[in-house]
């Protein structure tokens, strides 16, 4: 091993470092502190007789001597003499000179005890080359290291392909080890073949060089296959040891860019080689769906048990903590302003990124490089987050050059789809290519299912059966403008309907539908015809009884936003002697209200004439239905939203019930009902109810022994008070448990030094470290 470009870790990993080697050196365990403002401490050690030691780490790039110790002596000293620690060690990436060291000494005394508490680059390296464990421990310091990089330089194949060397090189500035490095290294370790899949972006690339560049430090000779198989042939030498790296081994864009004739024979020759031969390993990477293609299309690739050997890279991989740490690396080295990294030190700007659904690590990469000196210092963070609610880019180019029909038709038909299995898929899709004349098998479909399953589209089987949903919630996004783009699709899409809510599905997801004067006249002509014959057809969940309601609610939406007065009669005509039952036989009253709001403002005179009809009918369910707080409560609104006409008999038994609801509430939680604790409406109940408790002994018979009256009564008030809050703020992002969070927090502290002005002269930025 010889030596370290410290500039290629963060203030992050070089704290952790030291913490390490600091600890090894001097047979403790340190305490690790969170970064930023750091009072003069980041390692912390009290003794057995509580004297205090500290680590100051400073972690500069690229600085001049003189500058750490004018920033020490200005800044640091001051916080060491509160602090007055028992023992005080330097510890700096800047390499030292004796007078440099000397100059520290007199800046920091008393503090520092002697010179030899001050470590510089020079020192640290010299200790890390004697504990290589602690290196190997640091998997990013080590991959770093001189000797890697340098091995992988001298590699004759590698030489020949600079941008292998490059992109690993920026690849190691950034990598967090997780999940999907210890399951790729034992599928090597015990078969020396792993195939690495996975979406696109989601970092199938990133792990092959980092476990290349592993093997390189190992001392295996690194081979990069970029056209065919017989470059490894070529390359092979017996009892040497050799790792052979094969990117996107079955094309980048399409199955057949790669396998050419024979090669798939070669491929698995390839293969059965290597897995006898101790000396070798072999890495290789596909998207998901290409690898699934390969295996239906050649009967070689077949035979072959691919699961044994694959590595199936997912963003549950990428837990909070990963991803906290992946999303500071990648900050840390962007090529944007300084000021632009320290925001994202706020957590009101990293956690979304978080916690967002489509957090990739590639798209995060791709928008901080995009924002490099093209915007100010606070809109970056605005860029990367943009990045991630918009990443439909990705999937246009495999939906539009990488797939064939029968497997686009299952993406389209999938998304006109509110929930999916095999059988309401199988049927959807069998329809839509029917309507375009092409006759396929169900194999057709399996086959398609399978090529698409883990990147564009996700099955998860259950013992009550499988459900088939997008891999991602930014692919039913660029479905949308997919569709919007193409209205012939969108046209057979709705002529080759199964399900009513295709359509429900279709009109609420693809906005040119809902543009009245955007609407083609053929798509206002399938509306019309063919919407009224689904009204009573099977529906794809539950029962025709709740769908029937909802079907005509969305039926009547979409004649009004089409201006249809042909559909709107027909509506009218199926309403004209089913009002009654309608009203009394929906379990879901708000639906019904919901379609009698539609025919009161209705301008279609047959639907508009319905409305005392319902009116009736909706007064007396309402009424005859005050049984609690809650059924009150909605009587009253119901009544208020349809302005309907209630005698004043009606009114009071109305508000008399809501006033005996809430105090049933009240009472029920004296009664030990802790599931109020549930509710949103508290401090309302509490208003209505307007009643009085006096404390009464603890031992009353008829109450609960946990708690007596005044004490249920007060802690019913503080319950409403701490809902009014919680019920009406902001409520963020899902978090982890605490210990996940706190780490967010301490990872992240480090930005925040980035947004300290330059001293005088030529005094660096405070160290971040």
């Amino acid at each position: 091993m010889d030596s370290f470009d410290m500039s290629r870790i963060t203030d992050a990993d070089f704290e952790a470092l030291c913490r390490d080697l600091f600890g090894e050196i001097l047979g403790v365990t340190f305490e690790i502190f969170a970064r930023g403002k750091d009072q003069g401490v980041d390692l912390r050690y009290i003794t057995p007789s509580n004297e205090t030691w500290i680590v100051q780490c400073k972690h500069w790039d690229q600085t001049k001597r003189s500058n750490l110790v004018n920033y020490m002596k200005r800044h640091e000293r001051p916080k060491v003499d509160l602090l007055s620690p028992d023992r005080y060690i330097l510890a700096t990436s800047v390499d030292l000179n004796p007078k440099a060291k000397s100059d520290l000494f007199d800046a920091l005394s008393p503090h520092i005890g002697t010179t030899g508490d001050i470590w510089g680059a020079r020192e640290i390296e010299a200790e890390l080359r004697q504990r290589e464990h602690i290196v190997r421990r640091h998997i990013r310091l080590w991959l770093n290291s001189t000797a890697v990089l340098n091995a992988m330089l001298t590699n004759s194949i590698v030489t020949r392909s600079r941008m292998l060397l490059e992109d690993t090189k920026t690849t190691l500035l950034t990598y967090v080890p997780n999940l999907s490095l210890s399951r790729a290294a034992e599928i090597l370790d015990s078969e020396h073949v792993c195939v690495i899949a996975g979406a696109p972006g989601v970092g199938k690339t990133t792990l092959a060089q980092v476990i290349a560049a592993a093997h390189v430090g190992d001392g295996y000779e690194l081979i990069e296959i970029s056209e065919d198989v017989e470059e490894a042939f070529a390359a092979w030498r017996d009892g040497d040891a050799q790792i052979f790296y094969y990117d996107d081994f079955l094309g980048a864009t399409a199955l057949d860019d790669k396998l050419r004739k024979n090669e798939d024979i070669r491929l698995t020759s390839l293969m059965r080689q290597i897995k006898k031969d101790p000396t070798k390993r072999l890495v290789l990477t596909s998207r998901e769906y290409i690898l699934a293609q390969a295996e239906q299309r050649y009967e070689v690739l077949a035979r072959e048990d691919f699961n044994l050997l694959t590595c199936v890279l997912d963003l549950t991989d990428y837990q909070l903590e990963t991803r906290a740490q992946l999303l500071y690396n990648h900050v840390y080295f962007a090529p944007v302003s300084d000021l632009a990294k320290a925001a994202f030190a706020d957590p009101l700007i990293h956690l979304p990124l978080l916690n967002h659904p489509n957090f990739n690590p590639r798209l995060i990469s791709i928008a901080l490089t995009l924002a490099a000196g093209r915007m100010a210092a606070e809109d970056v963070p605005t860029q990367v987050l943009n990045t991630l609610n918009r990443p439909e880019q990705l999937w246009r180019h495999i939906v539009e050059n990488q797939l064939n029909a029968a497997q686009v038709a299952v993406i389209e038909a999938l998304f006109s789809l509110p929930t999916a299995n095999r059988e309401s898929l199988r049927i959807a899709w069998r329809a839509l290519q029917s309507y375009r004349g092409i006759q396929q098998r169900d194999d057709e479909l399996r086959r398609a299912l399978q090529i698409l399953d883990g990147t564009l589209i996700r099955i998860d089987d259950s013992p009550f059966g499988a459900r088939i949903s997008f891999a991602n919630p930014s692919i039913r996004d660029f479905m949308v403008e997919y569709l919007t783009e193409r209205p012939d699709s969108l046209l057979e899409l709705l002529q080759s309907i199964s399900y009513h809510e295709q359509v429900e599905v279709l009109w609420a997801s693809v906005p040119c539908l809902r543009d009245a004067g955007a609407v083609p006249g053929e798509v206002r002509t399938v509306l019309e015809e063919s919407l009224p014959g689904y009204w009573l057809s099977r529906p794809l969940n539950g029962t025709l009884t709740e769908a029937y309601p909802r079907r005509l609610l969305a039926s009547i939406e979409i004649a009004e936003a089409i201006s249809s007065e042909e559909l709107s009669a027909q509506i009218a005509h199926a309403l004209k002697y089913e009002v009654y039952d309608l009203v009394h036989e929906t379990a879901d009253l708000d639906v019904v209200v919901a379609i009698a709001e539609r025919v009161r403002h209705s301008g279609h005179e047959l639907l508009s004439d319905l409305e005392v009809d319902f009116a009736g009918a909706i007064t007396e369910r309402i009424m005859g239905s005050l049984v609690d707080w809650d059924a009150a409560r909605q009587a009253r609104r119901i009544a208020e939203s349809l302005d309907l006409d209630l005698d004043a008999n009606d009114v009071d038994r109305i508000d008399r019930a809501i006033k005996e609801g809430a105090i049933q509430l009240v009472e029920r939680w004296h009664a030990g009902d802790s599931s109020l604790a549930l509710r949103d409406d508290l401090t309302e109940v509490l208003e209505i109810a307007d009643v009085q408790y006096e404390e009464s002994p603890a031992d009353r018979d008829d109450f609960p022994s946990w708690l007596n009256p005044a004490q249920a009564m007060q802690n019913f008030i503080h319950l409403a008070g701490e809902h009014s809050v919680y019920w009406n703020r902001d409520v963020g992002p899902e978090r982890s448990d605490a210990d996940a969070n706190r780490a967010v927090a301490r990872i992240f502290a480090g930005l925040a030094a980035f947004a300290t002005t330059e001293e005088q002269d030529e005094e660096p930025k405070e160290p971040r470290g």
